[in-house]
């Protein structure tokens, strides 16, 4: 917390002073309810005071000035004990939002060259993705129809030094045959050395199907096309129910002006039907240049039909709900048991296996069960 005596704000008002309130001002302006598009309201003076939850920064962009003095604030150091008539004010300050972009197309490559310029490509995108503000992305590679016996997960995770960047691998299938066997399971060796599991249905029984009993985690419908059938709440209701999440990509829009078209007719029938629930925004970038920043996405959702807050989080939390859907369906059954190999366990947690501890001379165990300090 930072706490700004209400006195001395206009003081420091008047005397312009480099250090803070420069910065504070801005916050007074935007606590006023300047949203997007929105026009200030007449309480300049004292609309500041109502900034608590730092709700009215979420619209800023990670990389401009206003964010990054905003972010200052953490480190302001507070002034002075205040008199006895004073008034303190409480400001929050900014924690920032973790981005993802689950969809980073990934071509496979035949020739050594070929690979090493799809490689290229692919860091310059991860490297724009960073220095937008994004903190994970997912390598997506896209199969249509059946997966191989023998296939092999051809992703290659980007080295970083020095980024802290989260970074998935993705299998999207294109289906289009209901009577085949996908072998959509853990169990497959194909399927489980991906992170992220999502499937592209392209009539209505296999969406039908993937809603509700394909385990997958992401459902993507090709939006730059108009929809082969009608979306309905009981058949999306089952995937929302399983924790399935559907997926906007925005790539197809900035390429092609009929795409963008189809793009917000479908979303706006998507998000009809799932009432903003478990939905995330990706890319599906081809280029670095396709790429935009996430609060360019929160804008795009707007337009859409969702409000700013859903629409940040299907950039944040939704998919942070993803990747733990992922996890929880590859290392669990059901999401009920979870078994942890006998290899993983270290030498101070050997106790937990019961009579498998080694014994001296006597029968007495050597072993003990580590004290939890108290702290």
């Amino acid at each position: 917390m930072v706490y700004i005596h209400a006195r001395g704000w206009r003081e420091e008002q008047k005397k312009g002073a480099e250090t803070g309130s420069r910065c504070l001002r801005k916050v007074a302006v935007l606590s006023t309810g300047a949203r997007l598009g929105r026009k200030s309201s007449p309480r300049t003076t004292n609309g500041w005071e109502a900034l608590c939850t730092g709700v009215y920064f979420s619209f800023l962009h990670p990389l401009s000035s206003l964010s990054h003095s905003l972010f200052a604030l953490r480190n302001y150091p507070p002034p002075p004990a205040p008199p006895a008539r004073g008034r303190r004010v409480a400001i929050a300050t900014c924690t920032r939002t973790m981005f993802f972009d689950l969809n980073i197309p990934v071509q496979t490559a035949s020739g050594a060259t070929q690979a090493a310029q799809e490689q290229l490509e692919t860091r310059k995108r991860v490297e724009l993705l960073v220095h937008l503000g994004y903190q994970a992305v997912a390598y997506n590679h896209e199969i249509t129809g059946k997966l191989p016996n023998n296939h092999v997960n051809p992703i290659t995770k980007i080295n970083l030094p020095g980024i802290n960047l989260k970074q998935y691998t993705r299998l999207t299938l294109v289906v289009d045959d209901i009577s085949q066997n996908y072998g959509l399971n853990t169990g497959n060796p194909g399927v489980s050395s991906y992170d992220i599991l999502a499937v592209q249905p392209t009539n209505e029984k296999l969406f039908q199907a993937a809603c509700g009993t394909f385990e997958v985690d992401i459902i993507s419908l090709d939006m730059s096309a108009r929809l082969p059938f009608y979306l309905k709440h009981s058949t999306v209701g089952m995937a929302v129910e399983r924790g399935i999440y559907f997926e906007l990509c925005y790539g197809a829009a900035i390429r092609d002006a009929d795409a963008r078209r189809n793009l917000i007719s479908n979303a706006q029938s998507l998000i009809r039907v799932t009432r903003g629930k478990n939905i995330i925004l990706s890319s599906q970038a081809m280029r670095a240049m396709e790429l935009r920043g996430p609060y360019d996405i929160v804008n795009f959702g707007t337009l859409l039909g969702l409000n700013q807050a859903v629409a940040k989080d299907c950039l944040s939390s939704h998919c942070r709900a993803v990747a733990i859907h992922a996890e929880t369906r590859r290392n669990t059954m059901r999401a009920v048991i979870s078994v942890d190999p006998v290899s993983s366990l270290t030498e101070t947690e050997q106790w937990k296996l019961g009579n498998k501890r080694k014994k001296d001379d006597g029968g007495k165990s050597r072993q003990k069960r580590p004290k939890e300090s108290v702290s």
